[in-house]
């Protein structure tokens, strides 16, 4: 899409790249949002998989 926006003459590279940069600092940060909630949550969710696996298994 960048591609083809740049030979249209609607996009410079740089406004692709910075777009992209932006887009993938806004991903990483998420990411690490629902890691650090996760951690926060470890012991408490790691018992209730580890019970609902033994309900599984029997």
């Amino acid at each position: 899409m960048g591609a083809y926006q740049m030979l249209k003459g609607a996009h410079y590279l740089s406004h692709i790249l910075v777009t992209m940069l932006l887009a993938w600092i806004g991903f990483l940060l998420i990411q690490r949002l629902i890691l650090k909630r996760e951690d926060w949550r470890g012991e408490e969710a790691g018992r209730l998989q580890s019970g609902f696996k033994d309900q599984i298994d029997s």
